[in-house]
């Protein structure tokens, strides 16, 4: 995957314009190196954190997050989304690739 089909996956799974997945996510759709390796440490972070929350769900816990579209907290991700276990494998599986790709980057970046 290049830079720039990155760049366009990241903006799917971004929070708001503040998350460090939308920063990282607009350079590399722009095609440039984020200039800062510890924004890119905190996007990797945030995508792992995903991860974690649909693998619990997956397992049939609670996920409780802060919604910022709705300003308050969210007690059941998984009921607050509809989301099916199909989904969630989904987005794990992407979410995976994801990171990968983006820890690639981040070695070639940064050396």
């Amino acid at each position: 995957m290049n830079r720039v089909e990155l760049g366009e996956r990241l903006q799917q799974w971004h929070k708001s314009s503040s998350d460090p997945i939308y920063a990282v996510g607009s350079f590399y759709f722009a095609g440039h190196v984020y200039p800062k390796k510890e924004i890119v440490e905190n996007c990797i972070h945030n995508l792992t954190t995903n991860i974690e929350h649909n693998k619990r769900m997956l397992k049939g816990e609670k996920v409780s997050v802060y919604n910022y579209h709705y300003g308050r907290q969210v007690d059941d991700l998984k009921r607050f989304a509809g989301y099916t276990n199909e989904q969630l494998r989904e987005e794990i599986q992407d979410l995976e690739e994801i990171v990968g790709e983006v820890q690639r980057f981040m070695t070639d970046d940064y050396e």
